[in-house]
């Protein structure tokens, strides 16, 4: 029955913080709410973009078919001139007469007023070559101008057979100052293939701005046609036709590069790019979309998503706060009891909890671990005391370094009293190593410290063995003030000494060297003694304890791999070790090196 109701007790535990949880995810279940209605906006606005595009390609497309249709019609219409037998043969020969001329000039003339009466786009139809100058215009017609714009120059200059000029003003006929675009072409002979003479059709500009302008009368776009050269040969803006704006001619350059749809910076504002091309003028018919007004009708609908999105989210924030904080509140509890516990106040304790959910639990048991670490600590303590005690009794056996120093001086001055010049050098190079010995190992020392180190151990070495070698020294000033660490110069010298020439009958010879070199420190010791065997360094005494190996390691380690030692040695041949390490002016993480 106890059992039965534990278990009950356990699952309602579990039941009544998932519950909670749970309450929490379904709260964060808005997010992908808000990721959707993110998703339609941006899709929605896409979608809108990609139609206007759309509809403004096939508005354009329909304006490149109209004005196909205006010139296919006018083209039709020039028919009578262009195919005519009588015509063809009035402008192929020569007048016989003025009187044949007189009646030539009458029927061109009806043929050409026919022509602009039959097309209302049509505001004149010229003819002219070295026998007739004939226009479709009654009277008033000043040809000399005519053949002075610049236009009718550049077409008879480069021989072109047929071309459509800029906007201009036609000032040649009086009194019509017209805003006309001319379509000339060349005629030639049928017989061969030399020039009859310029055939110019003049079309009104006001026809085709009559019917471009209604495409966008009540919008914030613009429509504007470019010849092949730039011109500007329709503008809703007129004056832009004969003084285009920098932007025009940038305009002009991306058209000119092959871009069909593209972004542009126009008067100021940002528009949308749509071109096509007119096959038979090969002009750029382009409708310039203010950006604007591309997006304007999802502004709207925008508008009311966000609003929503808005209470969606303040309700979503302020559901999440209370639920959070009603479940997290006994966390905060539990880790401001931690806080306290990590300031050393172990006498605290969570407060009991009437509830039986997980944190319940957790606070059961740190109230449960607080008691025994009190316990453990209180028996740390104990054990701490005893060991502090056995520690004061163990320093009190051990001798201070420095009373050995004291008596080792003692002894050297009573050695002096009684003229014993021997012993108290002796034990002056003995104070020397031990008081070099008792630093750590891998300190920093001058090199000129490293050399009084290894200087001392040579003549204790020498009180104790005579005239057994010679030691010679060759340094530089500038070398001996850089740094090195401890204990690499001794043990070559006693490498030297002990494998190299105490074994030999005869007097040895010791020489320590040490160079700067580029930077670098070079120092070297040799011997000229009975060598040993490096084929088999695992067997040398010289590669044990403080030797030539732990020399090697600690180099490579503080110096890097250039630092190693470089060994040439043979039986009876003696031992020449060289080592680099960088000049070092201070050392690593010390301000310079004071005596001990």
């Amino acid at each position: 029955m106890e059992g039965a109701g534990m278990k009950h007790q356990f699952k309602a535990t579990i039941h009544s913080l998932f519950t909670k949880l749970l309450s929490a995810f379904l709260l964060l279940g808005f997010l992908p709410l808000l990721f959707v209605n993110f998703m339609w906006y941006h899709n929605t606005s896409r979608i809108v973009y990609q139609n206007e595009l759309s509809n403004s390609q096939n508005l354009l497309n329909q304006l490149n078919v109209r004005l196909e249709n205006v010139l296919n019609t006018i083209n039709v219409n020039t028919y009578p001139f262009l195919f005519d037998r009588t015509v063809q043969d009035i402008i192929a020969s020569v007048p016989a007469s003025p009187d044949v001329k007189r009646e030539n000039e009458i029927i061109l003339k009806n043929v050409l007023s026919q022509i602009k009466e039959n097309n209302t786009m049509i505001s004149s139809v010229s003819f002219i070559n070295d026998f007739y100058k004939i226009c479709s215009v009654d009277s008033g017609v000043n040809y000399d101008i005519l053949e002075k714009e610049h236009w009718y120059q550049d077409f008879m200059t480069y021989g072109r057979t047929e071309t459509f000029t800029p906007v201009y003003i036609n000032s040649y006929i009086e009194r019509r100052g017209t805003e006309v675009i001319g379509w000339m072409r060349r005629l030639n002979y049928s017989t061969s293939s030399q020039t009859a003479g310029n055939f110019l059709v003049e079309i009104s500009y006001s026809t085709i701005n009559s019917f471009l302008m209604p495409s966008i009368e009540g919008t914030d776009n613009t429509i504007m046609i470019f010849d092949t050269a730039g011109n500007l040969i329709f503008h809703p803006e007129n004056n832009r036709l004969f003084s285009p704006d920098p932007d025009d001619k940038q305009l002009f350059q991306k058209l000119k590069s092959g871009e069909t749809l593209f972004n542009f910076d126009y008067n100021g504002h940002e528009y949308t790019i749509v071109s096509n091309r007119l096959a038979i003028t090969d002009w750029y018919l382009i409708m310039a979309i203010d950006t604007k007004t591309l997006l304007s009708s999802t502004t709207q609908a925008a508008r009311r998503v966000n609003i929503i999105t808005l209470f969606v989210l303040i309700g979503t924030v302020i559901c999440s706060y209370l639920i959070s904080r009603h479940i997290t509140k006994p966390i905060f509890q539990l880790s401001d009891t931690m806080k306290k516990v990590e300031a050393n106040q172990l006498d605290v304790t969570m407060p009991p909890s009437s509830s039986h959910d997980e944190i319940s639990i957790l606070s059961n048991g740190f109230n449960n671990m607080l008691s025994h670490i009190r316990s453990l600590l209180h028996d740390i303590r104990n054990e701490e005391q005893k060991k502090r005690d056995a520690e004061l009794k163990m320093l009190q056996a051990q001798i201070n370094p420095h009373f050995l120093y004291n008596t080792l001086n003692v002894i050297r001055w009573r050695a002096v009293m009684h003229n014993e010049i021997t012993i108290s050098k002796m034990i002056i190079s003995l104070i020397k190593l031990l008081e070099f010995s008792g630093k750590k190992t891998d300190e920093y020392v001058p090199i000129e410290k490293e050399l009084e180190h290894a200087q001392s151990y040579i003549d204790l070495i020498r009180y104790q063995y005579g005239d057994k070698f010679t030691v010679r020294y060759d340094t530089e000033a500038s070398a001996l003030s850089c740094y090195t660490i401890k204990f690499v110069l001794q043990p070559l010298v006693e490498n030297a000494i002990f494998h190299g020439l105490i074994p030999m009958e005869e007097t040895g010879e010791l020489t320590i060297r040490i160079k700067t070199e580029a930077e670098r420190i070079h120092f070297s010791v040799i011997d000229n003694g009975i060598g040993m065997d490096l084929t088999a360094p695992e067997h040398n005494p010289a590669f044990k304890g403080l030797g030539l190996s732990n020399v090697n390691e600690r180099l490579c380690r503080y110096f890097g791999p250039d630092a190693a030692l470089d060994i040439h040695s043979d039986n009876g041949a003696g031992t020449h070790i060289d080592f680099f390490i960088p000049a070092i002016q201070t050392p690593p993480g010390q301000g310079g090196y004071a005596d001990a």
